[in-house]
């Protein structure tokens, strides 16, 4: 039977923090190990545990309480096998949304509203590097973090991004000191570009995971 590596506390209820689904209430599962290496990474990645996909869904169940939605991340999600893991969590009802990198195909498709049949409902896509690594370039929405991984925002210029429905470009900072100087940047590249919206990770001013 297939498993999935599961990271520590890697299924759980919360509110998603982030971009177009802000608000939502949604059940993460988190995925164990990611190859793409990102010193700034704040994400554990060893194995806590190792569950089959029947498993993950009926955890899913028993904690999702009113939601549907299923928000799958990691790590790096495609790496690892995800249409039985997609079909099992549909038997359970789930409409499935997919975090990742885009240094992988997505093989379990595209949402409806990016032109595609079947598959997962929603695609973010976060690119940690502007080169030919980044093989997704469409989904719902993209959101671009820079500082992460080296990530410059003008690396961006002359890219096509049509693909994509919504696009974010989200602040990374450690310190006090840094914080204005990135948000800054931020604000900046969203004045001048028009299609763009200023991003925020939300659950950690609310204090969820």
């Amino acid at each position: 039977m297939n498993t999935y590596p599961i990271a520590p506390h890697g299924i759980f209820h919360t509110i998603q923090g982030e971009g177009v689904l802000i608000g939502k209430p949604m059940v993460f599962i988190r995925l164990a190990g990611c190859p793409v290496g990102c010193p700034e990474c704040d994400t554990n990645y060893s194995i806590a545990d190792k569950l089959s996909a029947r498993d993950i869904a009926l955890k899913c169940s028993e904690i999702c309480g009113k939601t549907s939605w299923v928000w799958l991340t990691g790590g790096e999600p495609t790496t690892h096998d995800l249409p039985p893991l997609v079909e099992e969590l549909r038997k359970y009802g789930f409409r499935i949304a997919l975090a990742t990198a885009g240094i992988n195909p997505i093989v379990t498709g595209f949402s409806k509203s990016t032109g595609s049949v079947g598959g997962v409902e929603f695609v973010s896509v976060s690119p940690h590097r502007i080169d030919d690594s980044w093989v997704v370039r469409r989904g719902d929405q993209l959101n671009l973090v820079p500082g992460l991984n080296s990530l410059r925002l003008t690396d961006l210029i002359g890219l096509d991004l049509s693909g994509f429905a919504h696009k974010f470009v989200t602040p990374l900072w450690y310190t006090p000191a840094d914080k204005m100087e990135k948000i800054s940047e931020c604000v900046e590249w969203v004045n001048t570009h028009q299609d763009w919206k200023l991003g925020i990770q939300a659950h950690k001013i609310w204090g969820l995971a």
